[in-house]
Formats: C-alpha cells, sequence, structure tokens
C-alpha cells in the first residue's frame, strides 16, 4: 500500500514539473532586453504546443504572458524552420501569438510593437 502510494504521489509530481508549471529561473541572455519587464513572468509555464513552422510540428514553449483569450509564448529558434514573414522578433526565441489555445501568428518586426503594447496595457 505505501508502495503504491509513494509510486502514484512521484508519477504525478513527475508529471507536474514537466508539463505544467517550473518554478521560475532567470531569463536573461539577449532575450531579455527585448520584452518589457511585465512580460516576465513570476512563474514559468511550459506546454508542447502545434507550431506550423517547428520541424516536427509540435514545439516545447514556454508562455510569456496571457491577456484575456490571447497568450504569447516563446520557442527555442533552433526547434523552429524558417518562417516565412517579416523578421521573426527574437534570437534565440521566437514569439508566438495563440488565441484560445490556437496558434494564431508570429512576433515579428511588422507588428511586434502593437503586439506588446496590447499585451503590457492592462486597460480591457
Amino acid at each position: 500500500m505505501t508502495i503504491a502510494a509513494v509510486l502514484l504521489l512521484g508519477s504525478i509530481a513527475t508529471f507536474a514539473s514537466d508539463t505544467l508549471i517550473i518554478n521560475s529561473s532567470s531569463t536573461g541572455g539577449s532575450e531579455s532586453s527585448e520584452m518589457p519587464a511585465i512580460m516576465k513572468p513570476e512563474v514559468r509555464v511550459v506546454n508542447t504546443l502545434e507550431m506550423p513552422w517547428s520541424k516536427s510540428g509540435l514545439a516545447q514553449s514556454e508562455l510569456v504572458i496571457t491577456r484575456g483569450e490571447y497568450a504569447i509564448w516563446r520557442v527555442e529558434a533552433d526547434m523552429l524552420r524558417n518562417i516565412p514573414s517579416c523578421s521573426p522578433v527574437g534570437n534565440s526565441y521566437h514569439y508566438f501569438v495563440y488565441k484560445n489555445g490556437e496558434f494564431l501568428f508570429t512576433v515579428n518586426d511588422c507588428n511586434k510593437e502593437t503586439v506588446f503594447d496590447y499585451f503590457s496595457n492592462q486597460q480591457s
């Protein structure tokens, strides 16, 4: 009975740390200068999302910020193919907007100011 309880708790802890919420570590690097402080969450949320530019169709993504039904996720650039649009924002990571969990568009040089203004403006 005790062994079954330990195995159950261990599998739940492993699932939670791999796919749900992981304590934040400093993001640092070249990306930090591109994101306003409001877009650096205290808790790091990681998920595997369907991504049209991913080399495998899915990409491990990190949540940056949400507002209503919209969310910005970032993906390591090495996990992606060439993105056919205006130059995507970021060097090590690229940023994507999802609406209700579905891919909406890539954050790029042509739309980055509008996107970041929307997510940093706290008024509805």
